[in-house]
């Protein structure tokens, strides 16, 4: 055995035995507090030792589990362990949900001709000290947590979700020759279930609430800083400052409880992001807030015996808002019971603080807090679950039996009353640092939102104004706005609200320190910087992995660092960064990167070598004009003009016109765009692709651009599956197949076309589908090419694109995942009410498939809708190759769908050349021609559209 796996092994022995002191120290608290009750004679007294009792309980629970894990990891490591049988604690089967009974009788035994190492055995109680969770693990669980059971190569894998109820606990035996399939559970939390008093003490929720104290504390101490600055010039009050020490006080006490649960290693696996990374975003609405009560409190020091009045304040972004009437303790805690109606306006977070009144000024002793865009989101799954319809489930519960029924929110601590006649949210949360708050949550949007339309309907799409970018050495930096806490790369100063970032390697800084950054982008693909060669002080880094226990940022990107150790330290300097930020930080190791920077600024100019490029003037083509052409009808509407049927007034030949402002393009600064679309219809004449619209030519007038295109009369797929609900199986298919041709020919020009969608899928009067709008193609794209650019329609925008993360031509083939699922199920699989309904749903919901639906087009579909970009099907460099393999295409002879061999299981009815009965009525009843206006381009402006004009060879005379 080399000395790596020693250590390794010594790390883990010394990791197990402290997890054991821990453990054996907690059980002795309980027991000395058990004592202890016994000699109390007042209530209050003996309600504090139950609080004590009940949180070490938790304490226990949670040492016990890891204690266990670290046994299991310990003796699966070590290559002589005898044969023995592993326990490990699962539900009832007796309560469970029939799909959770699939495979398993009421008393946890398996059918016959099952394993029968997969019997399981009655454990005992849950309410016995040495069980492995608490009565009220299960019983009090919230509906959004998910039960992941796996037991490969036994039983398959099976996801349910646990009523409430489910008290009772069985042992389940497992030989160690098995322990490959050990049967575990991984509960999936959402943010809000890990403020949750009920929730048990998890790895996960330790390190949850580490990063949000550590958070919270740094603002609290930048808060307490600034108050006594101006307590110093007079301009500010010695109870605030008071307060604010007071809470950085019981913030610090919070911090410590839970660095004191944390072990080392054991949440490695969390992937939640940091409080900066998940965007806190900003909501406007009406909050509903029912503050309940507390309990297992503690109380400010009185002088006298009798308990000191409290109250609660209701706190947005700070600002104080609302507060509760001041009431005492008594034996079941404090009781409120007061409905609160707070309008808010683009704000992020809400805070409950807790204050004792033991003289004249009032003293926090308890705080609350959770993120407004957190409470929306649960929300938002709540009502997703109650409306879903039974007969649709999730993928991974196809192949089970039933599915949970919904189970609506029962009796809770204050009652099932809904707020505003709409149910809300409603537990007992964790108090920090002690005790926990009965509270209900409840948000209604500004009612001037914009709501969307239920079903497939037409959406348009959207692009994110682009904003301006500025080069500085190779970065390409534009503005961004961060709502948390960052750190400037450049002079290590921490800020929030705007800042410079690159969107190549994502270098965070200052706006004024944009300007002075002279070092150059790591990631840029240009030539090495002769300035930054000249620098006599290239160090590289010695990164290293350390475990972050501390409110650390990134040297690089400016995020704080999330606790565990998935981060980089250099051993010779302070620099610390992400994992992935580590290899673009500059090799300045000792030296402050302004330092580098100013060294950097006093080095001689260098001269670059100019390149001179010789361009071939263009030949002359016929020209096209207005008066070429005559308006008959029109045909669709867009963000910048509208598509008309115009008819060659010399041929009598019809086409497709699309109009475009200039007025728009100019102010919306999509000149680039426009032009980009022009090249993309001639990537398209280039070989008169047969599922891609081309382009005949398109010229210009004073106020606007026209692109003159084929007309295909047949209309797009939105108006015909609306019509018809639904297509088949075999015509979905067809369809499909064409367009995944067209995406692939776009590929392999590097072009990403990033807004698929029924409404730009055109249909020929002989019924194959020809693609159109190249509005917001993005060329120079080949296989690992990145962009940032928000834009498509928002139904069929991939999970990175709303991340804000960099995305590559991999965003098409979830398109078309979307696709595949509209035009076979007739349904969107991801929707909402409003926009961010819409983009919550992509981001964190799976979609349903109905009973009996085929396995091919469900594991077709399973396969493209991935939300991890670089494990989605087609995102290789083999492309749509990957997709044409998968069996759901098993008999398709793509060359023949290539020449329209396959008859089309559908054509369109057309009456007449100029019929446009295919098209929507909305507009199609216009009056063709154009709206008049008054505005004129200046000449500046009118440059920019130099040289649009063009003809293509096919269309020449």
């Amino acid at each position: 055995m080399d000395y790596d796996k020693k250590s390794m092994e010594m790390d883990d022995e010394q990791k197990l035995e402290d997890v054991r002191k821990r453990l054996q120290k907690e059980k002795e608290i309980k027991a000395a507090t058990m004592k202890l009750r016994d000699f109390q004679q007042s209530e209050a007294a003996k309600a504090a030792c139950d609080a004590t009792m009940e949180e070490s309980q938790q304490r226990i629970n949670y040492f016990q589990n890891e204690f266990d894990k670290l046994q299991l990891k310990k003796q699966e490591s070590s290559p002589k362990v005898p044969r023995t049988q592993i326990a490990i604690t699962l539900p009832s089967m007796e309560n469970a949900p029939p799909m959770m009974k699939a495979g398993f009788d009421n008393q946890g035994r398996s059918y016959p001709g099952q394993s029968p190492d997969m019997r399981m055995t009655p454990s005992r109680k849950a309410s016995d000290s040495s069980s492995h969770y608490p009565d009220d693990f299960i019983s009090h669980r919230p509906l959004s947590t998910v039960a992941w059971v796996y037991a490969a190569g036994l039983c398959g894998f099976l996801t349910t979700r646990f009523a409430a109820g489910q008290q009772d606990n069985f042992r389940h035996p497992l030989t160690s020759r098995r322990r490959s399939v050990l049967l575990r559970y991984r509960f999936v939390y959402h943010p809000l279930d890990l403020l949750k008093a009920p929730t048990p003490i998890t790895s996960k929720k330790v390190t949850y609430k580490l990063r949000e104290l550590a958070y919270k504390l740094d603002i609290e101490k930048k808060v307490k800083l600034a108050s006594e600055r101006l307590e110093q010039l007079g301009m500010s009050a010695k109870e605030g400052n008071a307060e604010s020490s007071e809470r950085v006080v019981l913030l610090r006490r919070a911090l410590q409880k839970y660095q004191g649960l944390y072990i080392p290693g054991q949440a490695e696996d969390d992937t939640t992001s940091p409080p900066g990374t998940a965007l806190r975003r900003p909501m406007t609405g009406t909050l509903y807030v029912r503050v309940g009560g507390i309990k297992h409190q503690n109380n400010a020091p009185m002088r006298n015996a009798r308990p000191p009045e409290s109250m609660a304040y209701i706190k947005i972004d700070g600002t104080p808002r609302a507060k509760t009437r001041m009431a005492r303790n008594g034996p079941g805690g404090i009781r409120w019971n007061e409905d609160f109606e707070v309008p808010v306006t683009k704000a992020s977070e809400i805070e409950i603080a807790v204050f004792d009144k033991p003289d004249s000024v009032p003293v926090p002793i308890g705080l609350f807090w959770l993120k407004i865009s957190d409470l929306v989101e649960e929300l938002r799954r709540k009502k997703v679950e109650a409306d879903n319809d039974a007969a649709w489930v999730a993928a991974n519960v196809q192949d089970l039996v039933a599915r949970t029924p919904t189970v609506r929110p029962g009796t809770g601590p204050l009652g099932d009353n809904p707020i505003n006649g709409v149910e809300g949210i409603e537990s007992w949360w964790d108090l920090e640092p002690i005790g926990q708050i009965s509270l209900k949550f409840n948000f209604v949007r500004d009612v001037a939102v914009r709501k969307r339309p239920s079903g497939l309907g037409r959406q348009g799409a959207v692009r994110k104004r682009k904003d301006e970018v500025r080069e500085i050495q190779g970065h390409k930096f534009v503005s961004q706005k961060f709502f948390q806490i960052m750190c400037c790369a450049l002079c290590a100063e921490l800020f929030t609200g705007k800042a410079a970032q690159c969107e190549d390697c994502k270098f965070t800084c200052h706006q004024k320190c944009a300007d002075k950054v002279f070092i150059k982008c790591i990631s840029s693909k240009t030539v090495e910087d002769p300035d930054e060669a000249k620098l006599n002080h290239r160090i590289p880094h010695r990164f290293e992995t350390f475990t972050n226990l501390s409110p650390t940022w990134c040297s690089h990107c400016g995020h704080m660092l999330t606790f565990g150790r998935r981060h980089r330290k250099c051993t010779e300097c302070p620099a610390v960064a992400h994992e992935g930020c580590s290899d673009l930080v500059p090799n300045h190791c000792g030296m402050p990167a302004e330092t580098a920077n100013k060294l950097i600024e006093e080095l001689p100019p260098h001269m670059p070598t100019l390149k001179i490029v010789n361009k071939q003037p263009p030949k002359p083509t016929r020209k096209y004009g207005l008066n070429d052409f005559h308006f008959l009808a029109v045909l669709g509407k867009g963000n910048f003009g509208k598509v008309m049927l115009a008819e060659d007034k010399k041929g009598g030949e019809l086409f497709a016109i699309k109009v475009l402002k200039k007025e728009s393009i100019v102010k919306q600064d999509e000149t680039e765009s426009a032009r980009s679309e022009k090249r993309i219809y001639q990537v398209a004449n280039k070989e008169r692709h047969p599922f891609l619209t081309t382009l005949h030519s398109c010229f210009q007038t004073d106020t606007r651009l026209y692109f003159v295109m084929e007309y295909v009369r047949g209309g797009d797929l939105m108006m015909h599956i609306q019509k018809d609900k639904r297509f088949g199986e075999h015509r979905a298919k067809f369809y499909g197949c064409q367009v995944l041709l067209a995406l692939q020919y776009f590929h392999q020009n590097n072009i990403v076309y990033r807004d698929l969608k029924l409404d730009n899928i055109l249909l020929t009067v002989d019924g194959h589908i020809k693609i159109a709008d190249y509005g917001l193609c993005k060329e120079n794209m080949p296989f690992g090419a990145t962009t940032r650019t928000i834009c498509g329609t928002p139904e069929f925008m991939a999970p990175e694109i709303l991340e804000e993360q960099p995305y590559d031509r991999a965003v098409d083939w979830w398109a078309f995942g979307v696709l595949m699922y509209e035009m076979l199920l007739g349904r969107a699989p991801f929707s909402g009410e409003e926009e961010d309904d819409i983009y919550d749903s992509i981001l964190e919901d799976e979609p349903l498939y109905p009973h009996g639906f085929g396995r091919h087009e469900q594991a077709l579909l399973q396969s493209l809708l991935v939300k991890v970009p670089s494990l989605r099907l087609g995102s290789g460099p083999s492309d749509a190759d990957e997709i044409k393999a998968h069996a759901y295409f098993r008999n398709v002879n793509f060359d023949d769908v290539y020449h329209k061999r396959i008859r089309p299981p559908f054509l369109p009815k057309v009456s007449s050349a100029t019929d446009v009965s295919n098209f929507d009525s909305e507009f199609t009843s216009e009056a063709p021609g154009e709206t008049p206006t008054d505005y004129r381009l200046d000449r500046v402006e009118q440059d920019l559209f130099k040289g649009f004009s063009y003809v293509s060879p096919w269309a020449q005379p």
